[in-house]
């Protein structure tokens, strides 16, 4: 057909330049040429022609190459999700490339997916060439193109181009998974704000509408001890809600500290129960304990910061008691396993989805984060108590069968060093009998210095308060305290400024203990505190019972 066409415009004196048509070689290859001919002609009289042929198989094929990555790039950067560009890159290489093409894609969780466009059945697939997709040092997967002629060889060129083409994709993928994440996150976040406001809001109404209704004095006795329970109750779930947000913080900018001693851990199970049995019998769930001794001993210890275990064991069995219906039960067993010890918490509740385990200890993320939601929380607990379990060189793991099957969380910890470890565990705790114990209180805020005043009062300390630095600093020339107990925040002069004074002070003054009293959540104001001489800290809102056993251990020692 080619030699007609040819010869049909050379007998109409026409001449051919570049003219493009695709040949069998004599290797059996297409190969694509481009002829220029032109014809003698002696009145009228045909006398000869020339031919002139030029293979221009790799430039066609450039040109191919390069007209496809312009449209398969374009199709890579649409808005569709990535797996629907995929099928139209897929199906775009294998009409304009011949054959077919399978994209080989590894997704987030390790499973493989295949993108291909279908191939006619009159197609005889032969040769083929693959290049890897990849971004950085991260392997996606593949690209595969199949000739679907016999007599299609691919080249060198061929090979670079595939791989130009699978380093776009690649490139377009990644992206799209980061953007993905990204979107996720943020949606994420958005609904963990709105979760905070709800969380912060609800016992605020509480505690204003109770505190407004006792201002009116017109309630029985019995309303106002209920008055007092909830404001109490709301108050301690703001404070644990914040306490959780500043945990989290420090988690993030690896400020949170351990405090090592040698723990029963036994002890810090049966301390957690004993806090949390209210609730459960709210619930009617119980709450069955097992193994907290082993075979040759009667304690189990561990080295780690006993106030951080009881707060991973805490989080872990209210979970367990929030998520359990009416009737239920917890089970927390520990198990004795070479050099670890691990604690289960098994209960009967709702379980968790399988699509949602692998995402179970990511802050920010619930299960149900909707208005309609059953059960308060921030989402919070479990990202920190996985930090936490690694924090004391250990690990957490949870499973569950599915919904309405329950749930199994396995702290695993290292079993600390035989040598004293029940002996340094059992010591006898310090006293927290304040009598004979003068404090001078350091405040701005009245409301603050009558509550710190009456705590230690109670416990039998003799309190003498000042509203500013420079009132502390004169009743100090006239009366020498045991103790000062300082705020941190102040006008003017603040609590830095007043340890400053002290320590610059004669002898019998620069020695007397300082505590700091701070509501400041950053981790840096902690670490600050530290570095800084006061010889301890307490933080906003208060502890009675806390802050007492800090001035109690002060004096012990």
């Amino acid at each position: 057909a080619v030699l007609d066409d040819i010869l049909r415009r050379l007998a109409s004196k026409e001449e051919i330049h570049d003219y493009e048509a695709r040949l069998l070689a004599k290797d059996g290859t297409i190969r694509h040429v481009a002829m220029s001919s032109n014809a003698l002609f002696d009145d009228d009289k045909f006398v000869h022609t020339r031919c002139f042929t030029r293979d221009i198989t790799g430039r066609k094929r450039i040109e191919e190459w390069n007209e496809f990555l312009l449209d398969a790039t374009m199709l890579l950067g649409s808005t569709d999700r990535y797996e629907t560009r995929l099928q139209h890159v897929a199906t775009l290489a294998a009409s304009r490339l011949g054959g077919a093409c399978v994209i080989d894609l590894m997704n987030e969780n390790g499973a493989h997916e295949q993108f291909s466009a279908p191939v006619r059945i009159d197609m005889r697939l032969a040769a083929s060439i693959t290049a890897p997709m990849r971004a950085g040092d991260r392997s996606l997967g593949s690209i595969t193109l199949v000739a679907g002629d016999t007599r299609r060889r691919y080249s060198q060129q061929d090979e670079e181009f595939l791989a130009e083409f699978a380093r776009r994709t690649a490139i377009a993928v990644d992206n799209a998974r980061h953007y993905r994440t990204a979107e996720e996150a943020n949606r994420a976040k958005d609904q963990f704000l709105a979760t905070l406001s709800h969380e912060l809001r609800t016992p605020l109404t509480a505690i204003l509408g109770w505190s407004r209704m006792l201002k009116l004095g017109n309630l029985d006795q019995e309303t106002v001890r209920t008055a007092i329970d909830t404001i109490e109750r709301s108050a301690t779930s703001q404070a644990a809600i914040i306490d959780d947000l500043l945990d989290l913080s420090r988690v993030v900018t690896g400020k949170l500290t351990l405090n090592n001693d040698l723990v029963d851990l036994a002890g810090v199970v049966e301390n957690t129960v004993n806090t949390l049995q209210l609730a459960a019998d709210s619930k009617k769930i119980a709450i069955d304990v097992r193994g907290l001794t082993y075979p040759g001993s009667s304690r189990l210890i561990v080295l780690g910061d006993a106030t951080r275990l009881q707060q991973i064991l805490w989080n872990l069995v209210s979970n367990a008691i929030k998520f359990s219906d009416a009737g239920g039960k917890v089970t927390i067993a520990i198990e004795r396993s070479g050099g670890d010890v691990r604690v289960f918490v098994r209960d009967t509740g709702r379980g968790i989805s399988p699509e949602f385990l692998p995402h179970v200890f990511e802050p920010f993320r619930q299960a149900d984060g909707a208005t309609t939601r059953s059960y308060t929380g921030l989402g919070l607990g479990l990202a920190i108590v996985k930090y936490l379990a690694e924090a004391h060189g250990g690990s957490v793991h949870a499973a569950s069968e599915g919904d309405g099957k329950g749930a199994t969380f396995t702290v695993t910890l290292p079993v600390a060093k035989r040598r004293d470890a029940a002996a340094d565990a059992t010591a006898a705790e310090p006293t927290t009998d304040l009598r004979d114990l003068s404090v001078l209180l350091v405040d701005d805020d009245a409301d603050t210095r009558d509550l710190v005043s009456a705590i230690l009062r109670s416990a039998g300390a003799d309190v003498h308060a000042a509203d500013s630095v420079r009132r502390a600093l004169e009743m100090l020339e006239e009366n020498k305290p045991h103790v000062i107990v300082s705020d941190i925040a102040m006008p003017r002069e603040d609590g830095f400024v007043l340890l400053g004074r002290v320590r610059e002070a004669g002898d019998d003054t620069r020695a007397i203990p300082i505590i700091a009293l701070t509501a400041s959540g950053e981790p840096f104001a902690e670490e600050h505190l530290r570095g800084s001489g006061f010889d301890g800290y307490v933080r906003k809102p208060l502890d009675p019972a806390h802050l007492v056993k800090v001035i109690a251990d002060l004096r012990a020692n």
